[in-house]
């Protein structure tokens, strides 16, 4: 049996350690001597060998190294799977902070289509976004600048009429040295003035002189006779 196979055993209670070079005590001094055997007892290792050694601090290498490699192997599916799950929610949280920029734009500016200002298909106000007040702005200059060019044309216009209506100015008075604005009045020009001041003043004596003053009946002397009354009388008659 395996039992009397393990008793039978001559290395039975010989243990050797890593750490110490000598091996312990065997269990049998507690218990009863064994039964004496005619066998030879093998002899025991009692020091471990510079071989040993290396022997087993080669097998205790490769030992890790098979390990380490089985524990990398088994992490790997999972180094995989947190970089998946980064990447899916760093492109999560991309696209959340793309949408609330998108909202923020359409809040403040304006979506295209609602930059007319009013009232909606639903009925409700539509906000003023700075997309709709530019519009409105542009608006209120191309209609300003519609006013303006029909004040312009209006005031031609009236212009033209005026220069129709009004007699054309003469010469005299284009060149006159009133009409004609100078900074600084110089004696030459004061001289001219007089001058033309003067000439006009014997142009309207001539002119007065020219008129013949009307000629009107003389009127009967208080000193004429009555005989002369008597005789215009008798004429009359």
């Amino acid at each position: 049996t395996p039992l009397r196979t393990r008793r039978n055993d001559p290395n039975r209670g010989v243990f050797v350690s890593q750490n110490s070079s000598v091996t312990e005590a065997p269990s049998d001094e507690v218990e009863a001597e064994p039964e004496p055997d005619d066998e030879p007892e093998p002899a025991r290792v009692t020091q471990l060998t510079e071989a040993h050694r290396n022997a087993i601090r080669a097998i205790r290498k490769i030992k890790y190294f098979v390990a380490r490699r089985k524990f990398q192997q088994a992490r790997k599916p999972y180094d995989v799977r947190d970089v998946i799950e980064q990447y899916s929610q760093g492109h999560l949280n991309m696209m959340v902070r793309i949408k609330e920029l998108q909202r923020r734009l359409d809040q403040t500016l304006g979506k295209p289509g609602s930059y007319l200002a009013g009232i909606d298909r639903v009925g409700n106000i539509k906000p003023m976004t700075v997309g709709a007040r530019l519009y409105r702005v542009e608006q209120q200059l191309s209609v300003m600048d519609k006013k303006l060019d029909q004040l312009t044309h209006a005031i031609n216009s009236m212009t033209m009429q005026q220069k129709m209506i009004l007699p054309p100015m003469q010469p005299y008075q284009a060149h006159h040295p009133l009409h004609q604005q100078h900074p600084l009045h110089s004696p030459a020009t004061l001289g001219a003035i007089v001058q033309h001041q003067q000439q006009q003043q014997q142009q309207h004596q001539q002119q007065q002189q020219q008129i013949s003053p009307l000629q009107l009946p003389a009127a009967p002397s208080q000193a004429s006779s009555p005989s002369l009354a008597m005789k215009c009388l008798e004429d009359d008659v």
